[in-house]
């Protein structure tokens, strides 16, 4: 069953981006609009599963300049299990921290990226709104650990190829291969994860991007099967890990 999303933006390329990213996958783009007021009616009428919010929306009719946080409180204020996710560009990134502090549950930055939004939604679907809005964000480590994959439709006596992982969340990772591997490719992967079982996941391929200069590509995946208690233990290691290189 495909999981409604309501998107407050104003640039009707963006819109077109957003939707175009969201093609094949759970989701659909149930409703697009253009201010606050659009957002509370439609949100009213059709019940979304997630709001994906502008910073930068105008607001109200009678109030142009009421937008970004005076939207999502007054969502939130109409329903406070609403499930919310911001977007922002580098002009106003620095507003994303108080977005999440207020109530928002994921961030996409503008322009949009098909890893990042696939990203931000299947952490606001997936959890309760019991943890910290921060940690539920997506906090990325970079960190190198080996990473061994096989795509789903190998036989079971194929060997599983070797990687190393560039950066990972509790939601995804990616990792530098030289195999040619295709957007929405399905995998079986395992995550070597230090002085613990391996993590043991099945994920889809949401972005190659070749590195420049070396015959590799930087493919990055988002987990499509894994066990809860894994979740748990993949995000108390990027935790411990981002809380030690802060400290």
């Amino acid at each position: 069953m495909a999981i409604k999303i309501l998107l407050l933006e104003t640039n009707e390329a963006l819109r077109e981006s957003f939707q175009a990213q969201l093609t094949q996958t759970q989701y659909v783009l149930d409703k697009c609009v253009g201010t606050g007021d659009e957002m509370l009616e439609g949100y009213a009428k059709s019940s979304p599963a997630v709001v994906v919010l502008d910073l930068n929306a105008p607001g109200h009719k009678d109030k142009p300049g009421d937008g970004g946080f005076a939207h999502l409180k007054r969502l939130l204020e109409l329903d406070a299990n609403a499930r919310i996710v911001v977007t922002y560009t580098v002009e106003n990134k620095m507003h994303v921290m108080n977005a999440l502090k207020s109530g928002a549950l994921g961030k996409i930055k503008k322009p949009f990226r098909r890893d990042e939004i696939l990203e931000a939604l299947a952490l606001c679907t997936g959890k309760t709104k019991t943890a910290s809005n921060i940690q539920r964000a997506g906090v990325r480590l970079k960190k190198r650990l080996t990473v061994k994959f096989k795509k789903v439709t190998d036989g079971f006596f194929t060997r599983m190829r070797s990687a190393v992982s560039e950066d990972i969340s509790h939601t995804g990772l990616s990792f530098k291969t030289e195999e040619n591997l295709q957007e929405k490719t399905g995998l079986k992967l395992e995550l070597t994860l230090p002085g613990q079982a391996p993590l043991v996941a099945k994920v889809q391929v949401v972005r190659v991007s070749p590195v420049v200069g070396l015959p590799l590509n930087e493919v990055a995946v988002s987990f499509t099967e894994v066990a809860p208690d894994d979740v748990n233990r993949l995000r108390a290691f990027i935790l411990q890990n981002v809380a030690k290189a802060t400290s």
